[in-house]
């Protein structure tokens, strides 16, 4: 088991030598789990070690947390990797619309396979605490024996996260059935969807950049500026978003930014924080901040007011 981009590393930098033999056609399943999973280091990862047998169905998207000691979700044992694609403005708008996969604002979803057998997974819509149906995006509340009791000497949090209460579930296709009426849930804080019985995870509830009233995922935003510019250090961009007025004077001096300082403006902003690539360390930062600016507001119709690039 490993983290996403351990698997991009190990295609690029954990090869045989010359004269090596290595043979992976007996790997039964690699767990990619812990952060979110991308089509790019899957294909990377298979494209590599395919010549040595690694099998089409070895790498397994999988969703858990230590909460949950670890395991929530994996894909099927005899499965490939399954990805869909989706609309980017409905998912935004919190629905799950599968499009051709090369329509213009299609975005790639992996899925994280079935639910384990000993524990139920809800999708749960944050605010009414109402379980949402299929193919719409909620926070995922987990409940089963495999569940923690709690944080040690913390009991705020304890509450919070561990003893959570649906007031609604669905009457047909529930993912709750088998559960007493009066049980326990624990709030993951991620954002997931059901899709033909599968989970798919969307990202962090806290992570969640809104500019303007509408809901962008970072890793959707970091990824969009990555493609953009060569001069950026893959997988070494953050998105977030910051109030108008507590970003820095250059911010608004610059006039590409499209924003004047108010001191009472508390409207959040969205700022992207990269690293250069290796070659990159003297390349003028504001044509790279243009096409990035660009190719965000192009993409996801919003303004980056900030672009910083750090060595």
């Amino acid at each position: 088991a490993a983290p996403n981009f351990a698997f991009e590393h190990a295609a690029a930098r954990g090869l045989p030598k010359d004269g090596e033999t290595l043979d992976l056609s007996n790997v039964i399943g690699l767990i990619n789990g812990s952060e979110p999973v991308t089509t790019s280091s899957m294909r990377k990862f298979n494209d590599a070690f395919a010549q040595y047998g690694l099998p089409k169905t070895a790498i397994k998207p999988s969703y858990g947390m230590a909460e949950a000691t670890l395991f929530v979700s994996s894909t099927k044992h005899s499965d490939e990797a399954k990805v869909i694609y989706v609309d980017r403005t409905e998912l935004n708008k919190g629905r799950m619309v599968i499009v051709d996969q090369y329509s213009e604002n299609a975005i790639a979803q992996v899925s994280c396979g079935y639910v384990s057998r000993s524990q139920w997974a809800a999708i749960v819509d944050p605010e009414t605490l109402t379980e949402v149906p299929d193919n719409h995006v909620g926070e995922i509340w987990l409940h089963g024996e495999n569940i923690g009791i709690g944080y040690w000497g913390r009991p705020d949090e304890t509450a919070e996260t561990f003893h959570n209460k649906l007031d609604n579930r669905l009457s047909e296709d529930s993912h709750t059935e088998g559960t007493p009426a009066d049980a326990n849930w624990m709030r993951t804080g991620d954002f997931g969807v059901y899709v033909d019985g599968e989970l798919y995870i969307t990202g962090r509830v806290k992570d969640l950049v809104i500019v303007d009233g509408r809901n962008h995922y970072p890793q959707d935003l970091e990824a969009s500026a990555q493609e953009a510019s060569p001069a950026l250090r893959p997988g070494f961009i953050a998105a977030f978003a910051v109030p108008a007025n507590q970003l820095p004077s250059v911010v608004f001096s610059n006039t590409h930014s499209g924003l004047k300082f108010d001191d009472d403006d508390s409207s959040e902003q969205l700022v992207i924080v990269a690293e250069r690539a290796p070659g990159a360390g003297k390349a003028d930062p504001q044509p790279i901040a243009d096409t990035v600016r660009a190719a965000i507001s192009s993409r996801h119709g919003v303004t980056a007011r900030d672009i910083l690039l750090v060595p």
